[in-house]
């Protein structure tokens, strides 16, 4: 129950900040990301606030499911982003919490902080590539560097 009043609140602050600055248009962001030996990560992220002229701040929710080495685990984690420079280059940085949905035989059911750094190109619009790597401090591995493809809407 903890775990749900948690996830609420943080969400809750996303709708605070809408609406903040007139000339923002928020946009939200889908993307899938793997690193083939551990996991797969499918994300939404929606932008809510500008942070001056160069960055974006978003909160954003990602399902973690373990494949490779993680496989039979599944997590899910609601994160705060920000995003900036531009406008091809971007640099992601985040803080989130892993929360367990299921764990395997070996592994710790553990909730977990975590840190993303990455790098986002984006040409068009629409489509975005990105490489992060992702730390959290409970799960195994607990470095995950990542590369994916992202969609804007």
């Amino acid at each position: 129950m903890k775990r749900i009043i948690w996830f609420l609140a943080f969400f809750s602050l996303s709708f605070h900040l809408i609406g903040q600055d007139k000339e923002f248009q928020p946009q939200s962001q889908i993307s899938i990301q793997t690193n083939i030996l551990a996991t797969t990560h499918f994300n939404f992220t929606r932008q809510v606030s500008p942070l001056g002229s160069k960055s974006i701040l978003g909160v954003g929710l990602e399902y973690i499911m373990g494949t490779g080495f993680g496989f039979g685990a599944h997590w899910i984690a609601p994160e705060l982003s920000i995003l900036s420079f531009g406008p091809k280059h971007y640099l992601e940085t985040g803080l989130s919490f892993a929360i367990p949905l299921y764990e395997g035989e070996n592994l710790t059911d553990e909730a977990s902080p975590g840190l993303r750094l990455g790098y986002r190109y984006q040409t068009r619009k629409k489509l975005f590539y990105r490489i992060s790597i992702q730390a959290y401090f409970a799960l195994d591995p607990p470095v995950l560097p990542a590369f994916g493809l992202g969609w804007n809407f």
